[in-house]
């Protein structure tokens, strides 16, 4: 199988959205709008009763479907799975973290296999509780609970009127609230899965340069978004980015 390369600069990424939003989600409790699954409105009752946040996101996060995870089964041959943590495990470590993992991601663990030798990404789709850790300049504390502070790209060598130190504060943010690293393709280009916030259950791609979402929302791939479209699309041999 060819394996996608990853690409880190020139992906468009802008400034970091939202950040002022960002923590109104640590209480946040989402609920269906207007009988539409993909449209999430979440009220923020212990932060800001008046205010209700809506999220466009097509992606079911709370129940896992059953085209997805028989995709998944299929995607990784078993001689290369590592045994799946099994759901008293996982439940542990959400009770630890104090969070509940998105779907299909959530059963993929429980259920398939947590970790797989041969990818995704290029070095190792890695283990649950052994997911690294680090930023360009070294390791911060994960805060899996905190919500991670991104909604949009963001390319932080670029113009930004902030001081180095206030950049240096969300770019902590970035690599160490709210997800858990999926895997490396190396050179510092590491996969994330958000696992609280706005975004949760999307994968987004941090390097040392910047954080680009990954899915056909948010440009540059034809690659649906989430965990399963993730998978789809490295399974499929595309690169990555795969669009101009």
């Amino acid at each position: 199988m060819v394996r996608p390369r990853p690409r880190c600069t020139g992906m468009g990424l802008a400034r970091p959205g939202h950040l002022d939003d960002a923590a109104l989600w640590r209480h946040a409790t989402p609920t269906v709008v207007d009988g539409d699954p993909a449209r999430t409105a979440v009220e923020t009752s212990a932060t800001a009763p008046s205010r209700t946040l809506v999220c466009m996101c097509p992606m079911n996060v709370e129940r896992p479907d059953p085209a997805d995870l028989r995709a998944l089964r299929d995607a990784f041959a078993p001689e290369h799975r590592e045994p799946p943590l099994g759901w008293d495990a996982l439940r542990r470590f959400e009770a630890e973290h104090d969070v509940v993992l998105p779907e299909p991601y959530r059963t993929f663990v429980a259920e398939i296999c947590d970790g797989y030798t041969g990818g995704p990404p290029g070095y190792r789709l890695v283990e649950l509780a052994g997911a690294p850790v680090g930023t360009p300049d070294g390791h911060v504390q994960r805060a899996l609970a905190e919500p991670f502070p991104l909604t949009e790209a963001w390319l932080w060598d670029a113009d930004d009127s902030r001081s180095e130190e206030e950049i240096r504060a969300v770019v902590e943010r970035v690599f160490g609230d709210g997800s858990i690293v999926l895997g490396t393709d190396g050179c510092g280009m590491d996969w994330h899965l958000v696992v609280t916030g706005p975004h949760r259950g999307h994968v987004w791609n941090i390097c040392g340069e910047g954080a680009q979402p990954f899915g056909t929302g948010f440009g540059h791939t034809t690659g649906r978004p989430g965990f399963a479209g993730w998978v789809e699309h490295w399974v499929s041999g595309e690169p990555w980015w795969n669009v101009d």
